[in-house]
């Protein structure tokens, strides 16, 4: 059985091995039991050699400038929240009410309230990059969002997209709809100021 939160028609699986047990092809069938999706390994290296460069985190982090609190400094990558990217997709009856800047260039924050049948907030925020890798629990499903993945539960949505963090909660919206939203925000266009 799958779980797939972006696809709820999708049901359940058959995965294929060769008789040396490597994997040969995965099929995932819909509620129908009609295959929806195929996906056939031709070649599996398991012993690649991946070099060390790949990781080192300082070939790939730049835009270094010290940020310091009081006495409290570290080096982070700065990114500026510039414009309000609102979603492109919007629930019937739903509507934008409120548009929200507050914090300063260093942790500036974007609160946009929808209101309707479907109401629902988004949070927009520059992402603050440390040098040092950091575990964050979440606690939802991983959900597939264009070009990036997220974390989705039963009343919220957050991902990061070009170095912004997007939080998305509702006590309305399904999460298949919260998805929606979602991906309709990632394919838009910067749009300055308010509409």
């Amino acid at each position: 059985m799958v779980n797939y939160p972006n696809n709820s028609e999708l049901k359940y699986e058959k995965i294929y091995f060769d008789s040396n047990n490597k994997l040969k092809k995965v099929e995932v069938y819909n509620v129908d039991n009609k295959k929806e999706i195929i996906v056939k390994f031709s070649k599996i290296n398991l012993n690649k050699n991946i070099d060390d460069k790949y990781f080192k985190i300082d070939e790939y982090i730049s835009n270094k400038e010290e940020v310091c609190e009081g006495t409290n400094c570290e080096k982070t990558t700065l990114n500026v929240l510039d414009d309000v990217i609102y979603p492109l997709y919007l629930p019937g009856n739903t509507y934008l009410t409120s548009s929200e800047k507050i914090g300063d260039e260093l942790s500036k924050r974007v609160i946009l309230t929808f209101t309707g049948e479907k109401p629902f907030t988004l949070i927009e925020e520059a992402s603050k990059i440390s040098d040092e890798f950091s575990v964050t629990p979440v606690y939802g499903d991983i959900a597939f969002i264009n070009d990036t993945i997220g974390v989705v539960s039963s009343n919220y949505i957050k991902w990061n997209k070009d170095n912004i963090d997007y939080y998305l909660t509702s006590n309305t919206l399904t999460k298949s709809e919260m998805i929606s939203v979602a991906s309709s925000i990632t394919d838009a266009k910067s749009v300055s100021g308010s509409k």
